[in-house]
């Protein structure tokens, strides 16, 4: 065993087992780099789709209302418009002073531009601040049992908490005209 220690500390005297040691630590950080990447999928502006929005929210509102009720609900939601985008503006101000006799008048004259940005392949786009959702005009829920009115409170307390809306734009129904 003492000779085998004698050994190693003898190489490394001589740097060739640091040198080897390095030389490998290169080749490794290269090969890792050759590595396939983990893409993600994520929703951008660019790929936002309405109706897969719509019906990802049915199917949560169908699932909520299963949970509460234990009776299998049909859910229509409205959507008022597409998703909104806030740019980010640019705005050069000019003041102008005028001096009278009796007091001093300023006026204010604004010029707004887009801020815009290029990316790594050259192309220009606005640059958006902020994305509002579309906002929902309506839900309608459909479902078994719903001659029930401290279960119809329950269903929509629940749905003016999770999306959003007054009241007025949820309406809960029993199937068969119930």
């Amino acid at each position: 065993m003492n000779d085998k220690l004698q050994a190693v500390l003898t190489r490394l005297k001589n740097g060739k087992l640091i040198l080897i040691l390095g030389i490998l630590g290169v080749v490794l950080i290269l090969l890792s780099g050759l590595a396939p990447k983990e893409t993600q999928s994520v929703v951008t502006a660019d790929n936002f789709d309405a109706v897969a929005y719509q019906q990802q929210l049915e199917k949560d509102i169908e699932k909520l209302v299963k949970d509460i009720t234990s009776c299998r609900a049909t859910v229509v939601i409205t959507l008022d418009s597409d998703i909104k985008y806030n740019y980010a503006d640019e705005t050069k101000i000019s003041d102008s002073m005028r001096e009278s006799d009796t007091a001093t008048d300023k006026s204010s004259d604004g010029e707004k531009n887009r801020v815009i940005i290029t990316d790594s392949s050259g192309n220009q786009k606005a640059l958006v601040v902020n994305r509002e959702l579309p906002q929902i005009r309506g839900v309608a829920v459909v479902y078994d049992g719903a001659n029930n009115e401290l279960t119809n409170e329950k269903i929509k307390n629940c749905l003016m908490a999770t999306l959003s809306v007054t009241s007025k734009r949820i309406y809960i129904s029993g199937k068969g005209g119930k």
